[in-house]
């Protein structure tokens, strides 16, 4: 019984890997629906046709075609999960069977195609003479799309600078590797042991998948280099990813920062406020409509209340669940006015459409982040006894005025902090209730009164906290919760500092002083979120929240070797001279 329920628990988790970029599909979009117009074709498939690169190497992909139609705009979608696998089905045959012409394509090294797989670099090269091969096709007429979420929209991106593509459609995906992998110089742990442990073969290991059910033993691993080998995979890329320098010394050639400005094509931008990519993505949005070419600056963006798999205890109420958006009549509407020219309801889309949860609403926005945003300190004050749920930190608009006792806590590598929901990919994801991790005495929580009225979070969030630890190295955390009535606080975001890589360059690390007081600025992405009257707003702050985040072992040692921990003393201070706080995006309420 156990392992016949291990076997099915695995084959979700390759699902959910195979499946994340359609994660949002879940939630729906509440707005006037898409008007689906009437199919016209028979769909014929036309299965490995092996397209030849430059250097030899043959890319699988399976070509389905409108029967009766010699020629019509191509959708172009390459993925590293397996090209037969179902999960593009619907959308694949709606947009054949009204005119359209897919190309979906394993990626190097992947299932049926040739080569090695190493994530990313290849893409941006694979994808141009894929697009090019598609140009000399006598079915082509001249009107290319791209089309998918998570990798899939990864490798729209690396093929896009410099390409005539009519519209992409992004989802859950970024090409800013830097933060997709590092925030604040620490490493997202669970997200790229889960994904490079999983993508380790050219084809998915139920019994790897298996294991990673344990994703918190094995993560525990020391050194952490061989992690990856407790589950029966040496994974090259795993063990480059613990070494930020190293790793972004091999993804130099696909830094996409300078490249904003050569994509021309106009993009749905999807994303979640619990997505793994939430914070590049929204940067991304960001760039390609300030920098972008032409119809690019035309994209738009829409965030829902999902992340990169389905979990989590909230529940977001019938408004997230309507079937009238991001499934495939949206997809069609998007790609029938780029690419065919069809007069529809897209030049009315909103340029921004987010979902603000606890008020559990769609509204439509005109520009991201948003300009009546009200950026609000919200500070850290204490008798110097925050710790746990039940002590007596105060967060309060109003600034320390004189000397406050400064809050301690012992943070000990071997006993770190559980995760409980976040930015995760595959496991443990989502809104979760906290309360295991408040009851713990190496976590501060500082706490609003009971608000008298709805608090508006929308936009970006920071903390700054100054803080001094007896360490070589250490990580620190800040989490935004919103405390439910009944006592429930529930996760909402949060976001790490590495101490050594403060000055926010994993490349170039700063040395930290122990017993020395240091300002550390925290980027805790962004939300959309009502603290209704009733409700509290808290913040936690602690040193460890793993496996989420790699744990910091104190010491200073690099990471994939490391074995050694040490405990560290860590101290926040919260008086005149050292303000730590909680910078939040409040929206006027009317």
């Amino acid at each position: 019984m156990i392992q016949n329920k291990r076997l099915r628990n695995a084959a979700l988790l390759l699902v959910i890997v195979a499946m994340a970029s359609g994660s949002c599909a879940k939630f729906k979009l509440k707005s006037k629906k898409p008007r689906l117009r009437k199919p016209e074709y028979l769909v014929k498939k036309q299965s490995n046709v092996m397209i030849p690169m430059s250097d030899g190497v043959r890319l699988a992909a399976d070509v389905y075609s409108p029967v009766g139609l010699d020629q019509a705009p191509v959708i172009l979608i390459r993925t590293p999960y397996g090209k037969g696998i179902s999960g593009y089905d619907k959308t694949v045959n709606l947009l054949v069977r009204r005119g359209y012409i897919v190309v979906k394509q394993d990626v190097r090294g992947r299932f049926k195609s040739e080569g090695e797989f190493y994530p990313f670099i290849h893409d941006g090269p694979d994808g141009v003479e894929t697009m090019n091969w598609i140009r000399e096709r006598p079915w082509f007429d001249g009107r290319l799309g791209t089309y998918g979420g998570s990798y899939l929209g990864t490798t729209q991106w690396f093929s896009a600078p410099g390409q005539e593509i009519g519209a992409m459609h992004l989802a859950v995906t970024s090409p800013d590797l830097r933060e997709v992998m590092y925030t604040g110089g620490e490493l997202h742990l669970q997200t790229v042991y889960f994904w490079s442990v999983m993508m380790g073969g050219r084809r998915f290991n139920p019994l790897v998948a298996m294991k990673l059910q344990r994703l918190d033993h094995y993560a525990k691993t020391l050194p952490l280099d061989q992690a990856d080998d407790k589950v029966g995979r040496d994974v090259e890329y795993f063990n480059q990813a613990l070494d930020p320098a190293e790793i972004m010394k091999v993804y130099e050639s696909v830094n996409f920062e300078d490249r904003y400005s050569q994509v021309s094509a106009p993009a749905v931008f999807v994303a979640g406020w619990y997505d793994m990519f939430l914070g590049p993505q929204l940067s991304d949005f960001r760039k390609i409509v300030s920098q972008g070419q032409g119809k690019a600056r035309d994209s738009i963006l829409i965030v829902g209340p999902w992340g990169h798999g389905k979990d989590g205890v909230m529940e977001y109420g019938k408004e997230a669940r309507q079937k009238n958006a991001l499934g495939p009549a949206h997809v069609l509407s998007w790609f029938d006015y780029h690419l065919k020219g069809i007069e529809n309801d897209v030049p009315s889309w909103p340029r921004v459409r987010i979902f603000v949860m606890g008020e559990n609403v769609w509204r439509d926005e005109k520009e991201w982040p948003l300009e009546r945003t009200k950026y609000t300190d919200f500070y850290f004050r204490s008798d110097g006894h925050a710790n746990t749920g039940e002590g007596d930190g105060l967060l309060s608009e109003e600034p320390p005025e004189t000397q406050e006792t400064p809050d301690v806590f012992i943070y000990d590598p071997l006993d770190p902090v559980p995760t409980y929901g976040g930015n995760n990919l595959g496991l443990n994801l989502g809104a979760y209730d906290q309360r295991k991790a408040e009851k713990r005495s190496d976590v501060l929580c500082y706490t609003t009164p009971m608000l008298s009225r709805d608090v508006e979070v929308t936009g970006p969030i920071k903390a700054v906290i100054y803080a001094k630890t007896s360490a070589l190295d250490t990580d620190f955390t800040v989490k935004l919760v919103d405390v439910h009535p009944d006592g429930r606080p529930i996760n909402i975001q949060d976001g790490v500092v590495r101490a050594m890589f403060r000055d926010n360059d994993p490349e170039s690390p700063t040395p930290v002083t122990p017993g020395e007081i240091e300002e550390y600025e925290i980027d805790l992405w962004a939300t959309s979120n009502l603290f209704m009257a009733g409700h509290k707003i808290r913040v936690e702050v602690s040193s460890s929240n793993f496996p989420r985040f790699n744990r910091n072992l104190n010491t200073g040692e690099p990471v994939p070797g490391a074995t050694r921990a040490v405990e560290a003393n860590q101290v926040i201070y919260h008086d005149p001279d050292h303000p730590s706080r909680i910078v939040l995006p409040i929206i006027p309420r009317r």
